[in-house]
């Protein structure tokens, strides 16, 4: 039937995240290392897998009134606990910021990577989104970006930037004459 087509492809979906999410856990390599690998891997799965991504959102998006809806929400929430996971990972080992929300860091995630799927057609004119290589460079800029924020590197305190004198104004030409 239709609904049974239907939950195996909810099923195939989990599990194929879920497996590389569940070993990336369990590597021995750094949390950023592993947030990239997951990024690239569900990018590069999501568009492999259009029609079935977008079952997947469009079914998220919905109350849970049926079972192929409640499975789809009881497949996302699944998966989402496990890049909970990684981002508590991080922060236990002291990787990540003892004082950040994993929960959140999550969400933005997830976000990231559904904006990224969604709009990539419309956004052609923006590098980021052009070319075979753009969900490797989205992967690894939105990682950068979860990771190590939008704050300057740290060789710039935050001391320097609030005290540094702002550049005199220009003098125009007649001012200069005088």
């Amino acid at each position: 039937s239709k609904e049974v087509l239907y939950l195996e492809v909810m099923r195939k979906a989990s599990a194929e995240h879920a497996e590389i999410a569940e070993a990336l856990l369990k590597e021995d390599c750094t949390c950023v290392e592993k947030l990239k690998r997951l990024t690239t891997f569900d990018i590069n799965t999501m568009l492999e897998n259009e029609l079935r991504t977008r079952l997947i959102l469009r079914e998220l998006g919905e109350p849970c009134e049926n079972t192929v809806r409640r499975l789809a929400h009881q497949v996302f929430r699944r998966n989402f606990q496990l890049v909970i996971e990684l981002f508590e990972q991080g922060k236990a080992s002291g990787e990540f910021r003892a004082d950040f929300n994993p929960v959140a860091a999550a969400v933005a995630w997830c976000g990231a990577k559904n904006s990224f799927f969604l709009c990539r057609e419309s956004m052609q004119d923006l590098d980021l989104f052009k070319g075979a290589s753009a969900p490797q460079a989205f992967s690894d800029d939105i990682c950068r970006l979860l990771t190590e924020g939008i704050r300057p590197a740290p060789s710039r305190s935050v001391a320097a930037i609030q005290t540094k004198t702002p550049p005199a104004p220009a003098r125009s030409v007649r001012q200069q004459k005088t």
